[in-house]
């Protein structure tokens, strides 16, 4: 049975089902570049969604289901780390050396991400892998518009202090 909720502010309710098949994708790549293992990832997708599910009777919809859910996921993120010690270990030395450039590529961000302190890689993730806008971002990380753009800055400063021959294998987008 499907929980729904409808409000004042919401036209339509909204089903945990719906919220599920809208965000799951966009949240398990957010985790596999928050955690080592893509394992780990599932199973925080299963968590975050276990707490919409409890959260949805108490949901207003204000046209930012996205914010609502990433808000979520951060904090299963945040309480998953607060229960282990999470160590990451570098990729590109157990990477396949006949790996072609996009797969030595992936593992050379998933390397400069882990370098990040955690609220820049949250950002950057939501930004750059997740496409979220500046305002959502806030929302789900409980803080400004401004304080995500200096989240950003600094993560991309940091990002481009890379070595110079990962760098040069990167297209030129935003960062």
């Amino acid at each position: 049975m499907e929980t729904r909720v409808s409000n004042d502010e919401a036209r339509t309710p909204v089903t945990a089902g719906e919220l599920f098949e809208q965000h799951h994708l966009a949240i398990y790549r957010y985790f596999c570049r928050m955690v080592p293992h893509p394992a780990t990832a599932e199973d925080l997708v299963q968590e975050t969604f276990i707490r919409v599910v409890k959260s949805l009777p108490r949901y207003r919809r204000m046209g930012r289901d996205t914010a609502w859910v990433f808000r979520i996921a951060s904090h299963a993120l945040a309480d998953h780390f607060g229960r282990r010690e999470i160590r990451f270990v570098s990729l590109s030395a157990s990477a396949d050396p006949g790996a072609d450039a996009h797969t030595v590529l992936a593992l050379g961000l998933d390397e400069a991400l882990n370098l990040l302190p955690p609220a820049e890689r949250d950002a950057f993730v939501l930004r750059e892998v997740v496409g979220l806008p500046y305002v959502e971002i806030a929302e789900a990380m409980g803080i400004s518009a401004e304080g995500v753009r200096a989240k950003l800055r600094r993560a991309r400063l940091q990002m481009r202090g890379l070595p110079a021959g990962w760098r040069s294998a990167q297209p030129r987008s935003s960062w």
